[in-house]
């Protein structure tokens, strides 16, 4: 049975940083919990929909099958924290810090992630289907398995990520950066990738079907000219022997 809020403060004992607090199933729902501390807690099942969670320090937490849909989690410190099935559909985790949390089969469909920080952490087949990650950092990020489709990904770094079998199907990964990153069977059907860095990244199975991919940097990839043939456009891109596209030299069919 749940908790709530009221009665949880009622029966707390004392706490100081990085008490392992108890809060499975705690109810916090449409709380006012701007720049509190539930560190290392026990939050498996907990209920943040649509809470105020702006600047709480979540470090260490479990979060397993708790709920933030539409949670405001702005300046957030999730780092390394961990759980399964945790929800944040359509949340706001602006300038949110999640490095090196473990948050296997999460949903992010719709949430705005802007500026936030996932660098080594393991989002494995998590969903972010219509998510906006403009300028996140995913650089050496576990991303195997993940739901990208039609997600925003202007400026996002992705150096040195493992994405084998994600899909970015339509996703928009403008001037992304991807360089050294393992994209072994991705699917980049009509993804945008105008201006993407792919230097040294491993395309092996690729499918690349429509995909946008004028100016992007390939030098070095694993590519194979015959996946480009359907690709929407290669128009000034540098192709993995170091050449810009040239049809003359490049023949794709």
């Amino acid at each position: 049975m749940s908790i709530s809020l009221r009665e949880w403060f009622t029966r707390r004992q004392p706490s100081y940083k990085g008490r392992r607090k108890d809060l499975q199933q705690a109810d916090f729902q449409n709380q006012v919990l701007v720049g509190e501390d539930y560190s290392h807690a026990n939050l498996s099942q907990a209920n943040f929909i649509h809470a105020d969670l702006r600047e709480v320090d979540f470090g260490k937490a479990n979060l397993s099958q708790a709920d933030f849909t539409s949670a405001l989690l702005n300046q957030a410190n999730l780092c390394a924290v961990s759980g399964v099935n945790v929800s944040f559909h359509k949340a706001i985790l602006d300038d949110a810090d999640l490095r090196e949390a473990i948050l296997e089969k999460a949903n992010f469909d719709q949430a705005n992630m802007v500026n936030a920080l996932f660098s080594r952490a393991n989002l494995s087949e998590s969903s972010f289907v219509r998510a906006n990650l403009c300028k996140v950092n995913l650089n050496n990020a576990t991303l195997t398995k993940v739901d990208f489709r039609w997600c925003l990904l202007i400026d996002a770094q992705l150096r040195a990520a493992n994405l084998v079998g994600a899909n970015f199907y339509k996703a928009d990964l403008t001037h992304a950066d991807l360089c050294e990153s393992n994209l072994t069977r991705v699917k980049l059907s009509a993804a945008n990738l105008s201006g993407a860095k792919l230097i040294g990244a491993n395309l092996s199975g690729a499918h690349l079907d429509g995909a946008n991919l004028s100016k992007a940097v390939l030098s070095q990839a694993i590519i194979s000219l015959a996946q480009c043939t359907h690709v929407a456009s290669l128009q000034g891109a540098i192709m993995p022997d170091g050449l810009v596209y040239n049809p003359k030299f490049h023949r794709l069919a």
